[in-house]
């Protein structure tokens, strides 16, 4: 499961009204575009959480936060080996719960971006934004999916997941595949318990209308 790299992805110096948009869902439903698409809408800067991960990984020791880390000592057959669907979902949880502190500090703080930011990402998990985020808060939130789960399995196949899609076996890219799913249903069953909008992408030009009307901005 490749890194990425810092702060690639900040984008827009709009002005805004101080709002948090926060877009959480599985990997390849599609929740960088439609962050762009939002944060171009409204003028504001946006983030993933795979940045915030990686830049807790630079200052966190292993040994007291391991569930920040992916395991060690893996090549993508080698890990997809070792554990099942099921083993890489807690695995997936354990880091968003893991870079939870460095997520909700960015939330509540907004002296970096006062006029409002984006966050979408893997790691924005349901149960702790509901937990956590003060009541009040200037805070929307929703989920996505994908409406299409074959073209999740496309985007793992021709894309790559755990790296470029040509540097790895189709076997193992099938169970990527097997574990997003799974995931992908975790979050939304999550999402609808504490009462969080679920919009179903559909890859068009509708998109980003659909996310403004779950975000009640249409």
């Amino acid at each position: 499961m490749a890194s990425m790299p810092l702060f690639p992805a900040i984008r827009g110096v709009g002005m805004g009204h101080g709002t948090k948009y926060l877009i959480g869902g599985a990997p390849t439903v599609g929740k960088s575009t439609i962050a762009a698409a939002l944060a171009a809408h409204l003028g504001l800067p946006w983030i993933s959480t795979d940045q915030i991960r990686d830049i807790m990984r630079t200052v966190a020791d292993r040994r007291a936060h391991p569930k920040l880390f992916n395991p060690e000592g893996y090549d993508a057959a080698g890990f997809y080996a070792a554990f099942s669907a099921e083993e890489i979902v807690a695995i997936e949880i354990g880091q968003g719960e893991a870079a939870w502190t460095g997520i909700k500090a960015l939330i509540e703080h907004d002296y970096t971006w006062p006029q409002g930011f984006v966050i979408e990402g893997v790691n924005l998990l349901p149960g702790l934004l509901a937990q956590d985020l003060a009541p009040g808060a200037k805070v929307q939130i929703v989920f996505v999916t994908e409406s299409d789960p074959s073209r999740m399995r496309e985007v793992i196949f021709t894309r790559g997941l755990w790296t470029d899609a040509e540097r790895y076996p189709d076997a193992v890219k099938e169970k990527e595949f097997a574990w997003i799913t799974r995931f992908d249903a975790w979050i939304r069953a999550q999402a609808a318990a504490h009462g969080f909008p679920v919009v179903a992408l559909e890859k068009d030009d509708r998109d980003l209308g659909r996310i403004l009307e779950a975000l009640k901005l249409s």
